[in-house]
């Protein structure tokens, strides 16, 4: 048997160092997106045609939103058909696109012609490096770490021999950009590598097949999304912010891979003063000016790599006044590289390997602070409150204070973010909400009222009106609320079971039923709709229907008591 090579050895390390830098996270819960994405997500609990077609006729949240990330759905639905709701399985997907990620990136710098040591120590910093640490803490953040592992393994099959890996390439390629919008740069970079080991001028023809294939991309994309450009700013205004913006936010990035002391969610854009921006600006297009006259072609590769994996960010760094943490994730390979490099160059190799090894240790234990700080809800939105001006944030952690039951502190936050946003739907629920749950649901439900007035409304905020007013104590007002939210969004499961709420407190058994029938044939998936359900089957004498349903919902929710002492009392009765 032929023994790996030293690329394919230092690819091993580098997952193994990956996995084990971040097992942490296996052991966390679902996090900010993930539960809208997740769990509230019936799209993802079966392979129903209509599922899928779904999946890639909008946003992963179909919210309308700018996103097309079709793969990180149909990844999230493979790992709901084996994981249900438990958090680790999709935590380990995550962890294993990251560590393939670093692993393919030894193997690929290594077909650039970089030693093997260079190559495979700069896949181990980037296999620890903290940058990555909220796309392993939240799940939503699967897309980053998917499209980076698909784009360099299309980088690396391209630069191997043979039809098969050219097979594998174009393959990787639809991959990588049905993942994230950034997967479009992989024929850049696979250009890049051609380049650096002196292939360019035989090799660069295998990248018109892939170049090709990027119109049709964005005409699906643009086609699933209602034509939504991937920015709203205009070629002027891009140019003249980048002038003002991009030479700062790059040597904000260079900082923090250097010393990632300070990570945290929705970081806002640093606003340096004019004559320090001029400054980060005229060093940039020096540095830029030096390499293109006196610059290697490893200097060149370098710099190349890293602006075109910054690249796709650009629009989001010009467009809103976010930099978040993990947009240079891809880049930094590139001054992993340059660092593994002259390690490699100056340094005996058990100097270079003991220097590596402490850098990567070094990194993981960062990542492992990172971990333990921001491993939830509530700790990830205080973490980065103070460093933040984020609207969203603010009402992420208001709803937090909510569920655990401190009201006046989520309706403060949400006061302090509707003064900036009034007419935003998504914070004038959640205030409602609060001051429901204050003793104040009338003005719960005029809020809401206004809202669902305005028109082009969510179905929440019907579900919310209804439940205000019911605690108002106008419960034919709020029948009427859950009938138009049940009439109007008629494919939203927690409408149907609103209606059947309602029916059942009026002792309508058969309204209530055919309402949970159809909110369960929209979401399958759903344990309390199982569970009521039952409870109506059985009160019929339906016992065998009643626990069938019961079981269902039990292995959806294996710790619920109520389920369990329903099905003790069925066995009872047998007896």
């Amino acid at each position: 048997m032929k023994k790996p090579g030293a690329a394919s050895l230092w690819a091993i390390l580098a997952f193994a160092a990956a996995f084990a830098a971040y097992s942490p996270t296996l052991r966390l819960g679902f996090v900010w997106d993930d539960h809208r994405m997740i769990e509230e997500n019936a799209r993802i609990r079966s392979w129903s045609a209509d599922n899928i077609r779904s999946w890639f006729r909008g946003d992963p949240f179909g919210q309308g939103l700018n996103y097309y990330r079709p793969l990180q759905t149909f990844s999230n639905a493979v790992d709901f058909s084996i994981w249900r709701l438990n958090p680790a399985g999709y935590h380990l997907t995550n962890l294993l696109f990251h560590s393939g990620g670093a692993a393919v990136s030894a193997l690929a710098l290594s077909a650039a012609g970089f030693p093997a040591a260079a190559a495979g120590g700069a896949a181990l910093l980037l296999a620890c490096h903290p940058v990555v640490v909220e796309q392993l803490i939240v799940v939503a953040g699967r897309a980053e770490v998917m499209a980076y592992f698909f784009t360099v393994l299309t980088v690396w099959l391209l630069a191997r021999p043979g039809p098969v890996s050219f097979a594998g390439a174009l393959m990787s390629f639809i991959l990588a950009m049905l993942s994230k919008e950034t997967g479009v740069i992989a024929p850049l970079l696979a250009l890049l590598l051609f380049y650096h080991r002196g292939t360019l001028r035989r090799d660069w023809k295998k990248t018109i097949p892939l170049l090709l294939l990027i119109p049709l991309y964005l005409a699906l994309r643009g086609r699933a999304l209602g034509g939504m450009p991937l920015t709203e700013l205009g070629a002027v205004e891009m140019l003249l912010r980048a002038a003002a913006r991009l030479p700062a936010d790059i040597f904000h990035y260079l900082a923090a891979a250097v010393a990632p002391l300070d990570l945290h969610s929705h970081r806002a854009r640093p606003e340096p003063a004019a004559w320090l921006a001029a400054v980060f600006g005229l060093a940039l297009a020096g540095g830029l000016f030096t390499l293109a006259l006196r610059g290697g072609r490893t200097a060149l590769f370098l710099a190349g790599w890293y602006l075109v994996n910054l690249a796709p960010k650009v629009p989001l760094l010009l467009g809103n006044d976010l930099m978040l943490d993990h947009w240079a994730y891809g880049a930094n390979l590139a001054l992993f590289l340059w660092f593994a490099s002259w390690l490699a160059g100056t340094s005996k190799p058990r100097v270079r390997n003991a220097a590596l090894a402490g850098a990567a240790l070094l990194l993981a234990a960062v990542g492992w602070l990172n971990v333990s700080r921001r491993g939830d809800d509530l700790k990830i939105y205080e973490h980065a409150l103070p460093r933040t001006f984020s609207a969203p944030l603010r009402y992420n952690l208001a709803r937090e204070y909510f569920l655990r039951g401190d009201f006046a502190r989520a309706e403060r936050l949400l006061e302090e973010i509707l003064q900036r946003d009034p007419s935003n739907e998504m914070y004038l629920n959640g205030l409602a909400l609060a001051r429901m749950n204050t003793g104040r649901a009338a003005e719960a439900a005029a809020i809401l009222a206004g809202a669902a007035a305005e028109g082009g409304y969510a179905p929440e905020t019907l579900l919310n009106l209804s439940l205000a007013l019911e605690k108002a104590g106008d419960a034919p007002a709020a029948e009427a609320a859950a009938r138009r939210l049940a009439l109007e969004f008629s494919n939203y499961p927690a409408g149907w079971k609103r209606l059947a709420d309602m029916r059942m407190r009026s002792d309508d058994g058969r309204e209530a039923r055919a309402s949970l029938e159809k909110a369960l044939a929209l979401d399958p998936y759903d344990a309390e709709t199982l569970g009521k359900l039952g409870a109506l089957e059985a009160g019929d004498k339906n016992y065998a229907r009643a626990e069938e349903l019961w079981r269902r919902a039990l292995k959806l929710d294996p710790g619920n008591v109520s389920l369990k002492k329903n099905l003790e009392r069925l066995e009872s009765l047998r007896r």
